[in-house]
């Protein structure tokens, strides 16, 4: 489904001013506790600030080469090579206190969450040979969209990026469904329903809701996802577009472009409006390599040292149920 202008036609400070109005209701019904602010400012300085922080190490350490002094070569320097920039959501009410979101479209962004979008769209606009795309894609839901218009003022701030033109909204990027868990605080399932929670953590990939698996479910979308954006960037012939979705559904993408199946689920970690960037070659089946941009860009991990590394690597449940 294809829209042209902006999914939600609400600028910055409105959205500062509706998570504000909103916040003595969001507090009642998620029954309190949790510092949004302490929450968020530790989600957003995560795995991927920390590591690209380290010299000659990408995301959970992993060994990469030294970022280049532009990190973009100029669009069409390599007409085969094309990117895709992956961003997940800002910090939502759901998120500062544990509460699962899955499928549901009722949370909202904190002033956490509408902070961290407005510092991610200000990164973006401030790559001067970025330039992104005429369209961009996102999930259809709320909070994607919501962290996309604030990364859009920015962008429209800005004197050497330019807005998107159209916003295409694919359904298969909303995030995973995980039925009757959703809207429950993830310290209750725990609490109320341990050997099914252990099951989840130490097989999701067979994890099943009576015959229902949440991340083959996530798979299976992820890849009917891929052969939409990527037939849409062709048809565009845009080399970057930007993809503004969630953190299960983000890292479904990321690993099925590079080849590797529901094993990996959890093996990386995707804090609140971190952005990875994803290198493909035009025909090729697979991506070639990945990189983090957002909170700060870091060297390029290649497709087969990721797999390798992070294949029996201990299973990272910062961010994700």
């Amino acid at each position: 489904m294809r829209r042209p202008g902006r999914p939600r036609p609400a600028p910055g400070g409105f959205l500062i001013a509706l998570a504000t109005a909103r916040k003595s209701f969001t507090r009642a019904f998620c029954f309190g506790g949790g510092s949004s602010s302490s929450v968020g400012k530790r989600l957003f300085r995560s795995t991927a600030a920390e590591s690209s922080a380290k010299a000659g190490t990408g995301p959970r350490g992993l060994a990469t080469a030294t970022p280049p002094e532009s990190p973009f070569p100029p669009a069409g320097d390599d007409g085969e090579l094309e990117s895709f920039f992956l961003l997940r959501h800002g910090q939502t009410n759901f998120n500062a206190i544990g509460r699962i979101q899955g499928t549901l479209d009722s949370s909202i962004l904190t002033e956490e969450g509408i902070s961290q979008a407005l510092e991610a769209g200000k990164t973006l606009a401030s790559y001067a040979d970025l330039d992104l795309g005429p369209t961009v894609v996102v999930s259809p839901m709320g909070r994607a969209q919501q962290t996309l218009e604030c990364v859009r003022q920015e962008l429209r701030k800005s004197e050497i990026s330019k807005d998107f033109e159209t916003v295409e909204i694919v359904p298969d990027i909303r995030e995973i469904e995980l039925f009757e868990w959703q809207g429950q605080l993830k310290e209750d399932i725990i609490k109320n329903n341990p050997e099914q929670y252990a099951s989840w953590v130490a097989d999701p990939s067979n994890f099943n809701f009576s015959g229902r698996y949440p991340a083959r479910d996530l798979w299976k979308r992820a890849s009917n996802a891929w052969d939409q954006i990527r037939s849409l960037q062709s048809i565009q012939d845009q080399p970057r577009t930007l993809v503004v979705a969630h953190n299960a559904i983000n890292q479904a993408l990321l690993w099925t472009a590079l080849g590797c199946d529901t094993t990996y689920f959890r093996k990386l970690s995707w804090p609140n409006c971190a952005v990875l960037e994803l290198q493909w070659r035009r025909g090729e089946a697979r991506a070639e390599r990945y990189r983090w941009v957002v909170p700060e860009a870091s060297g390029f991990v290649e497709a087969a040292d990721a797999a390798r590394l992070l294949k029996d690597g201990e299973d990272d449940n910062r961010y994700t149920l």
